[in-house]
């Protein structure tokens, strides 16, 4: 007997934790150029204030891979006790008698007879016997007959469609760490310069 087994198709849900990833970019290098402060003969220290832009951080993930491992189906197949039914025809007997052989015997016949001449001479025919014997009743008990029945290992196949694999990813968890900023100012020779007035020199002589 051939066995056709369908499954539905098994709905395979995974779910990963998020994964972390953590960048590290190199120091970045601000070089900043001022033009030549007009200074006075006094100048306090220049206060530089530099604005960096936010840093623009891409990032290239590969596409994950995703590796999963199916355990084979345990597949339980039970099949009922096969019913075999077997039909078997009346079975014909034939019995071959032999003709009955009949055999009689009669006794010798006692002949008393008084005659009156000494000699007596008596000549009797063979006797016919006919003997008529009823159909003979026949009566045979078979056993009952053994039937032995071979079946030849059932074929099971079972076709599974393709299983549906759902993987749901959480958001990830993007981690960058910037190192401080190395600010490089370069700064040209400062120009002094100084405008002095004429002196005015007063002398009082007495």
């Amino acid at each position: 007997p051939t066995l056709t087994v369908s499954l539905p198709s098994p709905t395979l849900t995974t779910s990963l934790p998020s994964p972390t990833l953590t960048t590290s970019l190199p120091s970045p290098t601000l070089t900043a150029s001022l033009p030549s402060p007009d200074t006075s003969a006094t100048f306090p220290s220049p206060i530089l204030t530099a604005s960096l832009p936010s840093p623009i951080l891409t990032a290239s993930l590969p596409s994950p891979t995703l590796t999963t491992s199916l355990p084979s189906p345990a597949l339980t197949a039970s099949l009922p006790s096969p019913t075999l039914t077997a039909s078997l025809p009346s079975p014909t007997l034939t019995a071959s008698l032999p003709s009955p052989t009949l055999t009689a015997s009669l006794p010798s016949p006692t002949l008393t007879a008084s005659l009156p001449s000494p000699t007596l001479t008596a000549s009797l025919p063979s006797p016919t016997l006919t003997a008529s014997l009823p159909s003979p009743t026949l009566t045979t008990s078979l056993p009952s007959p053994a039937l032995t029945a071979s079946l030849p290992s059932p074929t099971l196949t079972v076709s599974l469609p393709s299983p549906t694999l759902t993987t749901s990813f959480s958001s990830p968890i993007l981690t960058a760490s910037l190192p401080s900023p190395i600010l490089t100012a370069s700064l040209p020779s400062p120009t002094l310069t100084a405008s002095l007035p004429s002196p005015t020199l007063t002398t009082s002589l007495p």
